[in-house]
C-alpha cells in the first residue's frame, strides 16, 4: 500500500510537471530495513531500477538509464540533478538538501569521481573541497568551519593521505601530523 501511494503521488507529479525531451526522472523509493530503490522514468515509461542495500551500495540494476539529464526526487522534492552517459554518471552532478539548498557539486567520468568535489553546509557555505582522478582522491582536501575559515587540510599522494594540518576557528594552524605509508605516527604535533 505504501509503495502504491508513493507511486501514485510520483505519477501525478510526473504528469503535472513539464518535462523537456531527453530528461529522465528518477524517484527514490524507501524499502524495508533502510534499503531503497531508485526508479528511472523516461516520460511515463519506467526504463531502469537500481536496488540499494542498507549501506547505500547498489546490489542490483535492471534496465538502463538513457543518456542525458536525470532529476532525482524523493517525496516530490528535487534531491539531485545529474548527467548520464552509457548508464553511468558523466559530467556535473548536483545534490540538494530537502530544504532546496545545494549539498554537493561533483564531476564524474565513466561513473567515477573525476575532478572537483565540493560539499556545502545545510545553511550554505563550503564544508569541504577535494579533487579526484578516476575515483581516487588527489592533491588536497580542505575542510572548513561553519564560519568559512579553514579547519583541516589533508595532502594526498598517490591516493593516500600523507599530511594533516588542523586549524582553530580563526584559521591559525594548531596541529600537524605526518602519515607515512598511511599509518599515523602518534599524536598530532603542535607547531
Amino acid at each position: 500500500m505504501y509503495r502504491l501511494v508513493i507511486t501514485s503521488v510520483f505519477v501525478f507529479l510526473l504528469l503535472s510537471r513539464p518535462c523537456l525531451a531527453g530528461n529522465v526522472i528518477a524517484q527514490v523509493m524507501p524499502g524495508k530495513n533502510k534499503t531503497m530503490e531508485v526508479v528511472f522514468f523516461d516520460g511515463d515509461q519506467e526504463v531502469a531500477r537500481w536496488h540499494y542495500d542498507k549501506d547505500g551500495q547498489i546490489v542490483k540494476k535492471t534496465g538502463s538509464v538513457p543518456d542525458g539529464n536525470v532529476d532525482t526526487y524523493s517525496n516530490g522534492i528535487l534531491m539531485s540533478r545529474a548527467r548520464f552517459k552509457d548508464g553511468q554518471l558523466n559530467g556535473t552532478s548536483r545534490d540538494y538538501y530537502t530544504n532546496g539548498n545545494l549539498r554537493t557539486v561533483a564531476r564524474y567520468k565513466d561513473g567515477q569521481l573525476n575532478g572537483k568535489l565540493t560539499v556545502y553546509y545545510d545553511g550554505g557555505g563550503r564544508h569541504f573541497i577535494t579533487h579526484y582522478r578516476d575515483g581516487v582522491p588527489t592533491e588536497v582536501i580542505q575542510v572548513y568551519w561553519m564560519n568559512g575559515k579553514l579547519k583541516t587540510r589533508g595532502h594526498f599522494e598517490e591516493g593516500k593521505i600523507k599530511l594533516i594540518e588542523r586549524f582553530d576557528q580563526k584559521g591559525k594552524l594548531v596541529k600537524k601530523q605526518v602519515i607515512p605509508e598511511g599509518k599515523a605516527l602518534g599524536p598530532m604535533e603542535t607547531p
